[in-house]
């Protein structure tokens, strides 16, 4: 028998056209695609996008304000009320290839049929957002945080281990603390080699590089707030959850984020942004923060 696949993207002021991308290439493969829209702006265009595609197959679940990872546990919960036996968690800015998905549960039938102890344990089957390089492979398992995105889960493991999203990290790291929940019960995650996830990035500057500043390079730039959640959540992550091999990653995002950011935004933004993530951080104080108080948007 067929397993049930459902979609579930978490929007907050997609950009439509990328979205329409994403959602024509899995159509044909998901049995039903729910978007969970975090209070966007531009809702009225996710509607009429939604119209689109056959009556039925797209739904939107429309919250009145960003709720940010909680959106992904109501979608899940709503895939469950249907049925599903996979759920296939989606941003609204990446686009999953087509043909992917079926190719993904064919090979995964071949799996289990000859290694069935194995494919028990299996809990996660991600898309990486970057090419393999080894052939004649399909399969890998890895065991470090991944992305939300491309991530295909096994309701059965999200009823038994209660999977859900950690929603007091509110945006940032939720995903690292979930695979870091999963790694710990001994279940495992795997990479599908044959297939890239197309992830389409946010705002970017050209500036110089640190160590060769007379070579210019591409650096993410995120709001005051955006920064704050990331560095809060990655000290927290390491402090709280004993995640050491994180602490590199926390002055790593401190300056690699920091840096376009005090271009763009001011030392002054900058500062009380690193200054109030690193006290909540260290205080592990969770939740949601008001942008406001950095006089930043969430997005």
């Amino acid at each position: 028998m067929k397993p049930k696949i459902i979609a579930i993207y978490w929007a907050f002021n997609p950009d439509v056209k990328v979205l329409r991308l994403s959602l024509r290439n899995l159509i044909d493969e998901a049995d039903e695609i729910i978007i969970v829209d975090n209070g966007s702006r531009n809702v009225k265009e996710l509607k009429e996008l939604a119209t689109e595609f056959i009556p039925g197959k797209v739904n939107i679940v429309e919250l009145r304000r960003n709720l940010g990872v909680k959106a992904l546990n109501i979608g899940i919960t709503v895939a469950l009320k249907k049925g599903a036996d996979w759920v296939l968690l989606m941003d609204d800015d990446s686009i999953y290839p087509k043909g992917t998905l079926r190719n993904i549960m064919i090979a995964y039938d071949v799996l289990c049929k000859y290694k069935n102890d194995l494919c028990d344990k299996i809990t996660v089957i991600s898309l990486p957002y970057w090419k393999f390089d080894q052939r004649g492979v399909t399969f890998v398992i890895f065991k470090n945080p991944h992305i939300f995105s491309g991530s295909l889960i096994k309701v059965d493991n999200i009823k038994k281990h209660n999977l859900y999203v950690n929603e007091s990290f509110f945006v940032d790291m939720a995903d690292v603390e979930l695979y870091n929940r999963i790694h710990r019960l001994g279940i495992l995650t795997i990479f599908y080699t044959r297939g890239q996830l197309i992830h389409h990035p946010g705002r970017h500057i050209y500036l110089p590089r640190l160590l060769k500043p007379w070579v210019r390079r591409e650096w993410s730039i995120y709001t005051p707030w955006r920064y704050y959640m990331i560095l809060r959540n990655l000290i927290i992550l390491v402090i709280k959850y004993r995640m050491l091999r994180l602490v590199r990653e926390v002055f790593h995002y401190a300056i690699l984020l920091g840096i376009p950011l005090i271009m763009v935004y001011g030392f002054k933004s900058w500062f009380k942004a690193f200054t109030l993530g690193t006290a909540h951080g260290l205080c592990r104080k969770l939740g949601y923060l008001d942008p406001a108080l950095l006089n930043s948007r969430e997005r």
